[in-house]
């Protein structure tokens, strides 16, 4: 059963990016032929940040993600409210003064069954 990641609201100015993956034929005089490549084409990816976490909050994210170690799905809600399944391939922590905490990651989109 997949998990759901835990309730720790990103920062505000966290942002999506959205490509897709096409097939592309040129034929000559400037004639050119587009097609998606595969059924799940568009690949949809979030750059988060969470400034200013305790240590716990910290632990709590940074073992959730290494249990999950870049190839286990889980379930995320962003900001449209449509909860999908996500992969975190990469993150980065960074101490800050005081016992606190960033976190900054990328969740793409997987279309894992």
């Amino acid at each position: 059963m997949r998990e759901t990641f835990p309730d720790l609201c990103p920062d505000y100015n966290s942002g999506a990016s959205i490509s897709h993956d096409v097939v592309s034929v040129s034929f000559g005089d400037g004639y050119e032929q587009r097609m998606p490549k595969g059924i799940n084409n568009t690949q949809l990816s979030y750059s988060l940040s969470w400034s200013g976490l305790t240590q716990s909050e910290r632990d709590t994210l940074v073992d959730f993600l290494m249990k999950h170690g870049g190839v286990t799905p889980f379930y995320w809600t962003p900001w449209d409210g449509q909860t999908q399944l996500w992969i975190c391939e990469k993150y980065a922590v960074s101490p800050k003064p005081a016992n606190y905490y960033d976190i900054s990651a990328t969740f793409t989109k997987s279309y894992s069954l």
